[in-house]
């Protein structure tokens, strides 16, 4: 599982669109499909955890956009676009496939308390900051995952497409995919060595 703190700015302009710069919900949900994919391509090329010939990652997300922009075509949202050919950059003679299935938000329980929570205590206390340490006592699920750090430069190159729509040039996208995408560490922010369980790939689809 994971979680990442948006920009200021992204959060700025998710809600304000009079200078024409706004950045839809539907996009930053897009960036946590493709987090989700970073997490468990990283598990494939780094554990051994299947034998099959041609492993496809089952996203699940309760954004119909996200959805469609998974496996077919973005045509609206120019930032969308940007995000969805960056995707196709790592996609590309990857080892790992990716499907997408819809989930109701009232089933989306993991990745929507994780929001609330958050929520609510800015609401109480806005200086204060979040202990994510406490989640796996909240939700027992997560006891049994471990947590993935996505790469600085993956973060930079999402953000720097979100915010100022410039295109990485293919070098910094081949730069990127010759490095780890991330790395997968204990709740004690320990780097594990340990192969994950089966629900830690599926968790990764669904946790952010």
């Amino acid at each position: 599982w994971w979680h990442l703190p948006f920009p200021e700015e992204t959060l700025l302009r998710k809600n304000n669109n009079k200078d024409g710069l706004l950045i839809s919900i539907n996009v930053l949900e897009f960036v946590t499909v493709i987090i989700n994919y970073c997490a468990a391509l990283h598990v494939i090329l780094t554990e051994n955890v299947t034998k099959d010939t041609y492993p496809v990652l089952l996203n699940v997300t309760d954004n119909m956009s996200a959805l469609s922009w998974t496996t077919g075509a973005c045509r609206k949202s120019r930032i969308g676009r940007l995000l969805a050919r960056f995707f196709c950059s790592l996609l590309i003679n990857s080892p790992l496939g990716i499907n997408s299935q819809w989930i109701s938000t009232t089933m989306n329980e993991i990745a929507d308390e994780i929001s609330r929570l958050k929520a609510t205590l800015y609401r109480t206390d806005p200086h204060s900051s979040f202990d994510y340490s406490t989640l796996p006592q909240r939700f027992p699920q997560l006891s049994h995952c471990r947590f993935f750090q996505p790469s600085p430069d993956l973060i930079s190159l999402i953000w720097d497409i979100v915010l100022t729509e410039r295109w990485p040039c293919p070098e910094e996208v081949r730069t990127l995919r010759q490095k780890p995408l991330g790395s997968l560490i204990t709740s004690h922010g320990v780097e594990s060595s340990a192969s994950p369980t089966r629900a830690e790939l599926n968790m990764a689809t669904n946790a952010s």
